[in-house]
């Protein structure tokens, strides 16, 4: 029986346990402001560690980094959906290695009874 969004209220726990299990590794903060919207902050992305640049070409780095912070952010919405919970995630770079992942939980559409 897959979930809907109103029914799983575990979508920010199942996000970071699918982060634990890939990179082996916990997110370093998680918040909610408890209407569908999850925060979730990684200091140390490995995908980005390798990214960190010198100071000429910073600008092209952070580029770099947030296409490939990307796949982590895929990674997050395809166990959502596969929970039945319907997300869009979003993904900043604004530090390397650190990014900050937005989890927005969609509402389920209700059908119209006619």
């Amino acid at each position: 029986m897959r979930r809907n969004s109103a029914q799983c209220s575990d979508a920010a726990p199942c996000a970071t346990a699918l982060r634990y299990e890939v990179y082996r590794k916990q997110i370093d903060k998680l918040q909610t402001n408890n209407r569908g919207v999850y925060m979730l902050l990684d200091n140390k992305l490995k995908l980005l560690a390798r990214c960190s640049p010198n100071a000429a070409r910073q600008d092209a780095a952070k580029q770099h980094g947030a296409l490939y912070a990307q796949f982590p952010s895929g990674l997050i919405r395809g166990a959502l959906h596969g929970l039945g919970v319907s997300a869009v995630v979003g993904v900043e770079v604004n530090e390397l290695p650190a990014c900050h992942f937005t989890v927005r939980i969609q509402k389920a559409k209700e059908e119209n009874p006619e």
